[in-house]
Formats: C-alpha cells, sequence, structure tokens
C-alpha cells in the first residue's frame, strides 16, 4: 500500500507538471543485463512518458520525471469445459509487466546550430514488477473477474522454491525493485517553429535484485508462472515525439 502511495503521488506530481513543461511521449525496448539476462531473458516493449523543467538561469540542465508501462510475457487462451463444477466457455490470460516511475535530471551537453540538441538523463526511481493472471466467463454479462491476492492463494511456493506457481483462480502479485542510471541521446526538431522534435536516447539502468514471476503458462484453467530471484538491471532503447503543452495562466 505504502508502494501504491508513493507511486500516485508521483504521478500526480508528474501530471501538473506537465502541463507547464517539456513533455515526451516514446516507444521504449528493454533488454534484459547481467543477471537478469542470464535468469529471463525476455525482451519487453511499452511506452514511456516524459516531463522536464528547465532550470531558471541555467540553459544546461532540466528537472522532471518519467512514467511507463513495459510489457515483459503474455499468455491467453480459450477454454471450454468445467471449471467450479459450471460447464461454460473461460477466456484464461496471464501476463507480466514492469510500471516504471522515476524522477530525471537531464543535462543538455551540445546544440547544434541551434537545432539538434545532444543529452544526457541521469535518474532514480522504482520498477514495479506486476503479474496479473485472470479467468474470467465469456458468457456472462457482467464478464466478472475475481482478483485477490497472491497471499491468499499459494504463496508459500515463492518461500520454499518450488519450480512453479499453479494459480486456480484470478490473481495478482507485485513487488518493486529500485532502478537507476543513465543515458544518452539526441532530439531533432522538425516544423515551422521547431516545437516538436524526434527523439532518440539509450540507457543502461542499474535494478535491485527482487522476487517476480516469469513464464506464464496455461494448461486447461490452470496457469503455471515460475517464481524468480534476481537483480533487474536492463538496457533500454527509446524513440518518440517531444512536445509542449501551452496552458492559460
Amino acid at each position: 500500500m505504502r508502494t501504491f502511495l508513493i507511486a500516485s503521488l508521483h504521478l500526480i506530481l508528474i501530471a501538473k507538471a506537465a502541463a507547464q513543461a517539456t513533455n515526451s511521449l516514446s516507444f521504449q525496448l528493454t533488454i534484459p543485463a547481467g543477471d537478469y539476462k542470464n535468469t529471463y531473458p525476455k525482451t519487453g516493449t511499452g511506452l514511456l512518458f516524459s516531463t522536464l523543467h528547465l532550470v531558471k538561469n541555467s540553459p544546461f540542465f532540466s528537472v522532471g520525471g518519467e512514467a511507463g508501462i513495459i510489457q515483459v510475457s503474455s499468455s491467453d487462451k480459450r477454454y471450454e469445459g468445467l471449471y467450479h463444477n459450471k460447464y461454460d466457455v473461460y477466456n484464461i490470460s496471464a501476463s507480466n509487466y514492469i510500471f516504471t516511475i522515476s524522477a530525471k535530471l537531464r543535462v543538455n551537453l551540445h546544440t547544434f546550430n541551434n537545432s539538434i540538441k545532444i543529452f544526457a538523463d541521469f535518474g532514480l526511481g522504482i520498477n514495479l514488477f506486476l503479474s496479473y493472471a485472470a479467468i474470467s466467463n465469456t458468457n456472462t454479462a457482467s464478464n466478472e473477474v475475481v482478483t485477490a491476492l497472491f497471499g491468499g492463494t499459494q504463496l508459500y511456493d515463492i518461500v520454499t522454491g518450488n519450480n512453479s506457481l499453479q494459480i486456480d483462480s484470478s490473481s495478482l502479485h507485485n513487488s518493486w525493485a529500485l532502478r537507476t542510471g543513465m543515458g544518452l541521446g539526441t532530439e531533432i526538431p522538425f516544423g515551422k517553429r521547431k516545437q516538436l522534435a524526434i527523439l532518440f536516447k539509450c540507457s543502461y539502468l542499474y535494478g535491485s535484485r527482487v522476487k517476480y514471476f516469469s513464464h506464464p503458462t496455461i494448461d486447461g484453467v490452470t496457469i503455471n508462472m515460475e517464481p524468480k530471484e534476481s537483480n533487474t538491471s536492463m538496457l533500454l532503447a527509446e524513440t518518440g515525439i517531444r512536445f509542449k503543452i501551452h496552458s492559460k495562466k
């Protein structure tokens, strides 16, 4: 709950600042590195929103934050048969996500002819690893999905180190890791007023050690996820659009 409240507050501050700052929306690609690569070598994709304020009286520094979502893996199937003594058609799905929230400092290294910029970004924040599994009745108008914490099913599998966690009802599990690192990027302005720019950036992000779930598979109405534990460092490549939102005071 404390992690959720901190994340929510950070998102509110990012949204409030976005109306008065330079913003960007990027497609991001993550590649596991180090221990994380050896444990779960799965590439993830997602979106990243960033907002930055230029520091007063300094054209070289900007401060702000970013928030994003990465889908690491997913599996879904349709099942027709008995479940809890009820014959029906069911949608069964399981997904692993990483939600990212980070404070950011940007250093503008060089600007070519008042146009193309080269910069370095430094960030400190958290990665929230979230695994979600759901079994839904496709023939029910409300399409109800029962959600429960893993603590109500088989959390002991993580503690004892069993090979897999079997879920017989919809479940949600989350854990968080420290995230910090730096990246180098460039902005290429376009348009008459140069208010828009194409953004390219590559980063290395250190991730602290954390327990998470991987390799979701579905067998009938049973969802299997493998418990893992490792450092969570990664390489991050992103490309997107930088823009400004002008607000009236």
